[in-house]
């Protein structure tokens, strides 16, 4: 419980010989500690800052460059994109959160072996492990807005100190010769290349894994390309080529993961606008019933 100020404040410091004063003074520094190490309260201090600096900086970045107005317009498409495959989408506000996703990794060296399942991890998380990561679906998942999904989830969100720009390209559209990601994502993503502010990040939704000429110009593509990669795939039976774009490539395996459960609690608090805690029970609520069922 918080002291107020009022005219009985110096009689307070002098009764307690200057103890009240460090006690709200340790209780200060140890709310703004616990607010600087939640990446979430980080994720909104950077949203306002380029919002700030779209409306008043804008200037100082000539169109050549890519600047505050260019992640805006990124975040801009990728909302009208999800709006588009996902009609639940299109009459939320702005400011409407959406649950990071977690992956758990495959074991590669012997899927066979009965091993203890990997942790599951936060998708930011996984790719400042490893930034070339192949997201296995189920065939029967939903995921006609996935990739869209977590470029926006993940646009703004800092990666090896810079600020993630994701990109979403579909698997179909990459195809040779002149079909490549020059071509086919937003100028930014060229203008951005070795960016000390930015990180690029491509989503490649479903790969065309049968059709050996299209693989053989995706491996062309990422060569030696400086950006994170995140590749969704549904091919379950595509073994041999999943296998091949992994290791030629540098990808880890992973599959989808449940999201955490403080990040559906936060998902609810702000898209139902439900108290924290009550937000919270709802939510172990929830976690416990998908666990029954699944």
């Amino acid at each position: 419980m918080g002291i107020c100020a009022d005219e009985s404040k110096g009689e307070l410091e002098e009764e307690s010989e200057g103890r009240a004063r460090r006690l709200a003074m340790r209780n200060a520094s140890e709310l703004l500690k616990i607010q600087i190490e939640n990446q979430r309260f980080l994720n909104v201090c950077l949203r306002h800052r380029m919002l700030r600096a779209d409306s008043e900086e804008a200037q100082l970045f000539p169109q050549h460059k890519v600047g505050p107005s260019a992640v805006a317009k990124l975040e801009i498409g990728i909302r009208q994109t999800l709006s588009e495959r996902s009609p639940e989408f299109k009459a939320k506000p702005d400011s409407f959160y959406l649950p990071i996703p977690r992956l758990r990794k495959v074991n590669l060296a012997d899927p066979t072996l009965e091993t203890e399942p990997s942790k599951p991890t936060d998708l930011i998380e996984c790719l400042k492990q490893d930034k070339r990561i192949l997201v296995r679906l189920q065939r029967t998942y939903p995921s006609a807005a996935l990739g869209w999904s977590l470029a926006y989830s993940i646009i703004r969100q800092q990666l090896g100190g810079k600020t993630a720009l994701p990109y979403v390209v579909s698997g179909d559209a990459l195809n040779p010769p002149h079909s490549g990601f020059k071509q086919l994502l937003h100028p930014s993503f060229e203008k951005c290349a070795n960016s000390p502010e930015f990180a690029r990040v491509i989503i490649i939704e479903e790969p065309l894994f049968h059709l050996k000429n299209r693989m053989r110009f995706l491996d062309e593509q990422l060569g030696d390309l400086d950006a994170y990669v995140i590749v969704i795939t549904k091919a379950e039976d595509a073994v041999t080529a999943t296998d091949d774009l992994t290791k030629n490539n540098g990808f880890s395996s992973d599959n989808l993961a449940p999201v955490s459960l403080s990040e559906t609690a936060y998902f609810l608090e702000k898209a139902f606008d439900m108290p924290a805690m009550e937000a919270d029970a709802v939510a172990m609520r929830l976690d416990d019933t998908f666990r029954k069922l699944f």
